[in-house]
């Protein structure tokens, strides 16, 4: 492994921000560095690299499966009591994740050394899976690295298969704290490679979930059921589904906004649901509707 130093694009930062990757510089200091870069032989990557990762990651999979069965590590870990079934379900049934952050250390003779492992943050995701793709495309235009240089990196395709393979067909909402350019940015980043597989995405900042109000799209609602003040637990819903074909039961933890629309006895609702049907699949989902009564509809 070699550290070699390497001339800056002169325009990196207008390229960055015209991408989007407006968190470059933070309080002053630069959070993105391409005075060097490394360099690995493909034994390095392959043994020290590659092989440690996923057997780290294999031996975190072992650990929830222990996790998951223990009411003590589910408290110890801080999730929520209502949320227990949820991940229990979850896991046992081998939903998917998207992606892990491992913190190495490493010094050339392996195999690296786990320092600390993060997975869904938004450290580092955005700058890693495209920015540094750019830079590797530019630098080999401009003449400042030779055309056979390859980068040791597949986050972008493996994140576009991921979300393929999640097969979502409603709209899929990403959460980032307000006012966090490095989350929104992030979030906007993992929306653009959900849309590119044809999912549906949305933006909602992770403060208006489980407010008293809550604003789409410029118009405000007022929130239904939960009335603490602030955060709120959802409420626990139990559904019956009735067709001429089957009969099923559909588990919810809801939360419902409403607003006035101006007309009589006419109310439009918002609701978020996390729901789990008899076979235990868990899904996410946003319903707008509004008041109906019978002289609204009409029987052909």
């Amino acid at each position: 492994m070699k550290k070699i130093a390497i001339a800056e694009r002169p325009d990196w930062k207008q390229t960055a921000e015209r991408l989007g990757f407006m968190f470059h510089t933070i309080d002053g200091e630069p959070y993105w560095d391409e005075s060097a870069y490394y360099q690995f032989t493909l034994k390095q990557i392959e043994d020290d690299l590659e092989d440690p990762t996923q057997a780290l990651h294999e031996l975190c999979m072992d650990l929830v499966s222990e996790v998951v069965n223990s009411e003590e590590k589910l408290e110890r870990l801080s999730i929520p009591p209502a949320f227990h079934d949820l991940v229990r379900t979850s896991w046992r049934e081998g939903h998917p994740h998207l992606y892990g952050r491992m913190d190495f250390s490493y010094d050339g003779t392996g195999p690296a050394k786990l320092l600390e492992l993060n997975y869904d943050t938004p450290t580092s995701l955005y700058e890693a899976a495209a920015f540094q793709w750019g830079w590797l495309e530019q630098c080999i235009e401009r003449g400042m690295l030779p055309a056979s240089v390859d980068q040791f990196n597949s986050i972008d395709t493996r994140l576009h298969e991921a979300f393929a393979a999640l097969n979502i067909q409603r709209p899929f909402y990403f959460a980032s704290i307000k006012g966090s350019v490095e989350d929104k940015a992030t979030t906007d980043y993992l929306r653009l490679v959900a849309e590119k597989v044809g999912i549906e995405s949305r933006h909602i900042d992770l403060e208006d979930i489980g407010l008293p109000t809550y604003n789409l799209d410029g118009v405000q609602y007022t929130r239904e059921w939960g009335t603490e003040a602030g955060q709120t637990e959802l409420t626990d819903l139990r559904e019956r589904v009735v067709n001429p074909n089957e009969s099923y039961v559909v588990e919810h933890r809801a939360m419902l906004y409403a607003r006035d629309t101006g007309l009589t006895d006419r109310r439009e609702f918002l609701l978020f649901s996390v729901e789990q049907d008899e076979e235990g699949t868990v899904s996410l989902s946003a319903s707008l509707g509004i008041s109906l009564y019978p002289t609204d509809l009409n029987i052909l």
